[in-house]
């Protein structure tokens, strides 16, 4: 695989910045209806383009990780969308492994960027996959940006 854990994680890393985070910080973060809230409007933000590009427009750090999935993808719109509905998927379990406290999510990004073998060990067999077939669809000269 060339690079798929990274793009994952730095569309995470967005996405804890972004969406959750915003609605989600100052809470108890236990199941609320507020926590769950907050991860359903994150998801509509990965998934859906319309709503991710208002989310990124104008955010530097947004930007910055949508460029990033970009010149991996060789700017293929389906594996960018692709890319970014298995980040929602695994946002979800991240979400839940954190019982929905962002500060603790921020320390699990920190902790897989040292070890992604770590952190896609913790996704199912089929997010797993996917991870697969999106690095396959990847073009050999897209190289990540520092």
């Amino acid at each position: 695989m060339r690079h798929p854990i990274i793009i994952i994680l730095a569309v995470i890393c967005f996405t804890s910045i972004h969406g959750y985070g915003q609605e989600a910080r100052g809470g108890n973060w236990s199941a609320t209806s507020a926590s769950a809230n907050a991860l359903n409007q994150t998801q509509t933000i990965l998934t859906d383009p319309s709503a991710r590009a208002k989310a990124i427009n104008g955010d530097s750090e947004a930007e910055s990780a949508d460029s990033y999935v970009n010149n991996l993808t060789g700017g293929n719109t389906q594996t960018n969308n692709d890319v970014y509905d298995l980040a929602s998927k695994v946002f979800a379990n991240l979400v839940k492994d954190a019982h929905g406290d962002p500060n603790k999510m921020q320390a699990e990004i920190e902790k897989f960027q040292r070890d992604p073998a770590a952190f896609a060990a913790k996704w199912t067999p089929e997010e797993r996959a996917k991870l697969k077939a999106l690095s396959l669809k990847m073009p050999a000269t897209a190289t990540p940006q520092e």
